[in-house]
């Protein structure tokens, strides 16, 4: 297969839960958040109509070049084990756990996602998301 570059994001959202805590809980700073019921705004800070529906976290999964997308998601989730029961605790209440990844690539390219991985989404409840781009 031919190489791909990625970006990767680990995002919460809840319909009540504070960003502060979700991150606290977590043990991790988010690089976008916001709070239900608060007024939209752009990533500049300009206001948009309307309020928040739902409290939301992105966590910025940084990795060496090298890494290949599988092993990123299998070692963060291994850091999400220590926190299972609090993120099952976001999908009893109405929350979602999501990965979304950014898939870079001018050719064909792919990547096995392997048992282990899938077994470990479902054990935390973490849905994945991939946006393809060329």
């Amino acid at each position: 297969m031919n190489p791909f570059k990625y970006d990767a994001s680990f995002r919460v959202r809840h319909p009540e839960m504070e960003p502060e805590h979700i991150s606290e809980e977590l043990g991790l700073k988010a690089k976008h958040q916001w709070k239900a019921g608060t007024a939209r705004k752009t990533p500049k800070g300009e206001p948009l109509k309307g309020m928040y529906e739902n409290t939301y976290c992105s966590f910025e999964l940084k990795h060496p070049q090298n890494t290949g997308l599988c092993n990123l998601l299998k070692q963060f989730n291994h850091r999400l084990y220590e926190r299972k029961e609090f993120l099952k605790s976001i999908r009893l209440s109405g929350g979602t756990l999501e990965y979304f990844v950014g898939w870079y690539s001018d050719k064909d390219s792919g990547e096995l996602f392997d048992l282990e991985l899938l077994t470990q989404l479902v054990e935390l409840g973490i849905d994945l998301s991939i946006e393809v781009y060329k």
